[in-house]
C-alpha cells in the first residue's frame, strides 16, 4: 500500500495549482489530533485532580448544547463511514495510507473534545470564574473550521471533487458539506458556550461553588492557599492581577521594545529548522562520489550564519539582542510592582502593622517582586518557544522523513511533558512548606534583633539562639525533601528523553542502511534532536520557575488583597497638597 497516489509526493503540498489530497488530509487531521491530545490531556488531568462537581441545579437544559454534542458525535462517524465507502465503492478497493491515517486521527480527536465539554459543564476548577469554554476547545474548533475553509482553495482544481464528474465526487462533496456545516456550528456555538453554567448561576449556590469560595478566600486575605493545591489553581485570577504590571501601557518606546522581542522570538523558531537542514546539505555534498564532489562553500557560509544567529542555548546573537531590549521592560515591571506594593502597605491601618512581623512582610515583598519580574520572561521566552519547537519538530519529521519519526517525537514529548507536569505539581506542597519555614526563620531573626533591648533585659540570648536554631533545622528538613524530589524529577525526564533518542536513532540508522536515507539525513536527525532536547531538558526547570514564581507571589497577593480599615472618601484632598497650596 502506498501512502500517496502515484506521481504524488507528500513533500509537495501544492500540485497543479491546488492542494494535494495527501498533504491536506494528513496535515489537517494530524494537527487536530496532536493539539487536542496534548493540551486536552493536560486539561483533563487538571480537572481530574483539582475540580469539584457542579450542582445539577445550576445546569440548565439547552438545545444548542445538544446540537453541540450531536456535531461531535456525527463528525467521527462521518469520517469512518467515508473511509468504508472509499474502500467499497468510491475507489474500487484501492486505498492509500493517508486515507487511513486522516480518517482515524480525525475520528480520534473528537472524543477528547467531547470529554472536555462534559468536564467544563459538570466540573469546576477553583478560583476560575466560568466565562465560557476553555482555550483548548476554542482553538481546536477554530482549527478544524479553518481547515475546512482551506479546502475551498481547490474549488477549480480538476483533481478535487467540486466539479461533480462522477459518483465519487458527489459523495465526497456531500461529506464536505456535512463536515463544513458541523464545524461552522461548533465554531459559532463554542463562542456562545450554551452548556457552561453562568457566574450568576453559580453564585446562587455559593456553598457548592468552588469559584465563589476561592474568590472569597482571595478577597479576605486571611488564609494561605491549601498545602496540596496547585500553584496554577487560580491562574486566571493571578494573571488578571499581573497584566497591569507587565504591559508598559504608558510608554510607547517600551511597547516597541516588546514587539521587537517577539519578532526575534519568531525568527529564532524559523532558524531552528534551517540549521540542521544546511548541516545535512554539507554532509551530503562531502559523501558523494569524488568524481562529482564539489566544494559547496555557500552551504557552509549559510550554515555558519544561521549558527551565529542561533548560538548555543542562551548564548546567541538574537538572544543577546532580545535580552538587551528586554532590560528596560523588566525594570518597568519591577518599578511598578514595588511602588504599588509600597503604597498599599502605607495605606493599611496602624493596627494591621502592629499585628504583623516586619521581617516576614519584607521577605514576602522581596520574594513576590522578584517572582513577578521573572515570570513573563519564563513564560514568553522559554515555555512558549519550547512548545512551538515541539510542534514544528513533529510536523517537520513527519514530512521530511516519515510519519514514524513524527510519532516517536510526539510520544516522547508527551511522556516527558506529562511526567514533568505531574511530578512538579506533586512537589508544590514541599515548596510551600519551605517558603513558610523560610518566612519563620527570617521573622525570628529580624524580630529578635529589633528587640535586642528586651532580650538583654531578660538575659534571653540563649533562648533566642535555640529558637533560631530550631527554625533553621525545620527549614533545612523541608529543603532536603524538596531537593530529593527534584532529583527524582530529573531522573524521570532523562529516562524519557533517552528512550526517545534511542528509538529515533535506531530507526534512522536502519533507513540509512536500507538506502532510503543518506548519511546527511542521519546527521540532520541527530542534530535536530540535539538542539530540540537541549531546551526541552530545561523545560522542567522553566516550569518549576514559573510554578515557584506563582507560589512565591501568593503571600504578596494576600497582602495586596488586604483591605484597609479606614478608607478616604472619594476625591479627598491630600494634607501635603493643602500645605503646599497655602
Amino acid at each position: 500500500m502506498y501512502y500517496c497516489p502515484p506521481n504524488v509526493t507528500f513533500l509537495k503540498p501544492w500540485i497543479n495549482h491546488g492542494l494535494s489530497h495527501c498533504f491536506a488530509d494528513t496535515i489537517f487531521s494530524s494537527f487536530a489530533f496532536l493539539f487536542i491530545s496534548i493540551f486536552g490531556i493536560i486539561q483533563i488531568l487538571m480537572y481530574m485532580k483539582f475540580s469539584t462537581t457542579v450542582d445539577t441545579r445550576v445546569l440548565r437544559p439547552s438545545f444548542l448544547y445538544k446540537l453541540q454534542i450531536f456535531c461531535h458525535t456525527i463528525l467521527p462517524l462521518a469520517a469512518l463511514s467515508r473511509l468504508i465507502l472509499q474502500f467499497t465503492i468510491l475507489y474500487h478497493k484501492i486505498l492509500y495510507g493517508y486515507m487511513f491515517l486522516s480518517a482515524f486521527l480525525y475520528a480520534a480527536s473528537f472524543p477528547f473534545a467531547l470529554f472536555l465539554i462534559y468536564l467544563e459543564r459538570h466540573r469546576a476548577l477553583p478560583s476560575i470564574p466560568t466565562r465560557g469554554h476553555g482555550l483548548v476547545l476554542l482553538v481546536y474548533w477554530t482549527a478544524i473550521f479553518v481547515s475546512e475553509n482551506l479546502t475551498l482553495l481547490n474549488i477549480q482544481k480538476e483533481d478535487w471533487w467540486f466539479n461533480l464528474s462522477n459518483l465519487s465526487d458527489k459523495v465526497e462533496l456531500g461529506y464536505f458539506v456535512l463536515r463544513y456545516s458541523c464545524c461552522c456550528l461548533l465554531f459559532g456555538i463554542g463562542l456562545k458556550a450554551p452548556g457552561i453554567p453562568k457566574p450568576e448561576d453559580l453564585v446562587m449556590y455559593s456553598h457548592l461553588s468552588i469559584q465563589a469560595d476561592a474568590e472569597n478566600l482571595l478577597e479576605s486575605g486571611a488564609q494561605s492557599p491549601p498545602r496540596n493545591s496547585s500553584a496554577f489553581s487560580d491562574f486566571w485570577v493571578k494573571c488578571k492581577r499581573l497584566i497591569p504590571f507587565l504591559w508598559p501601557k504608558k510608554n510607547k518606546l517600551l511597547q516597541l521594545r516588546v514587539i521587537c522581542c517577539f519578532g526575534f522570538l519568531i525568527a529564532g523558531r524559523v532558524i531552528t529548522v534551517f540549521v540542521p537542514q544546511y548541516n545535512k546539505y554539507i554532509i551530503d555534498s562531502l559523501t558523494v562520489d569524488r568524481s562529482i564532489m564539489t566544494f559547496r562553500w555557500n552551504y557552509i557560509c549559510i550554515y555558519v550564519a544561521f549558527w551565529f544567529l542561533q548560538g548555543q542555548g542562551s548564548n546567541s546573537f538574537m538572544n543577546n539582542i532580545r535580552s538587551f531590549l528586554w532590560i528596560r521592560v523588566q525594570q518597568y515591571t519591577v518599578k511598578e510592582v514595588e511602588v504599588n506594593m509600597y503604597n498599599h502597605l502605607h495605606s493599611l491601618s496602624l493596627n494591621w502593622h502592629l499585628g504583623r512581623k516586619i521581617g516576614e512582610v519584607l521577605r514576602v515583598m522581596d520574594r513576590g517582586t522578584s517572582s513577578i519580574s521573572n515570570l513573563l520572561g519564563y513564560i514568553v521566552f522559554n515555555i512558549i518557544p519550547t512548545f512551538a519547537d515541539i510542534f514544528i519538530a513533529v510536523i517537520y519529521f513527519a514530512v521530511a522523513f516519515n510519519p514514524w519519526f513524527g510519532l516517536i517525537v510526539f510520544v516522547t514529548m508527551t511522556i516527558y511533558l506529562g511526567s514533568t507536569i505531574y511530578l512538579t505539581e506533586w512537589r508544590t506542597k514541599f515548596r510551600r512548606d519551605a517558603n513558610k519555614l523560610d518566612n519563620a526563620v527570617e521573622a525570628q531573626c529580624v524580630d529578635s534583633l529589633l528587640n535586642f533591648e528586651t532580650v538583654k533585659y531578660y538575659n534571653a540570648e540563649l533562648f533566642e539562639s535555640e529558637n533560631y536554631e530550631k527554625c533553621i533545622d525545620k527549614y533545612q528538613e523541608a529543603e532536603w525533601i524538596s531537593t530529593a524530589s527534584l532529583n527524582l524529577l530529573n531522573t524521570a525526564q532523562n529516562t524519557a528523553i533517552s528512550i526517545g533518542v534511542l528509538a529515533g536513532a535506531l530507526l534512522c540508522a536502519h533507513c540509512v542502511v536500507e538506502g532510503k536515507f543518506t548519511s546527511g539525513d542521519y546527521v540532520l536527525f541527530s542534530t535536530y534532536i540535539l538542539q530540540l532536547y537541549t531546551p526541552l531538558n530545561f523545560f522542567g526547570t522553566y516550569y518549576r520557575m514559573v510554578q515557584t514564581a506563582f507560589v512565591d507571589m501568593e503571600n504578596m497577593f494576600t497582602l495586596l488583597s488586604t483591605e484597609p480599615e479606614i478608607v478616604d472618601i472619594p476625591n479627598a484632598l491630600c494634607p501635603r497638597k493643602l500645605v503646599l497650596e497655602e
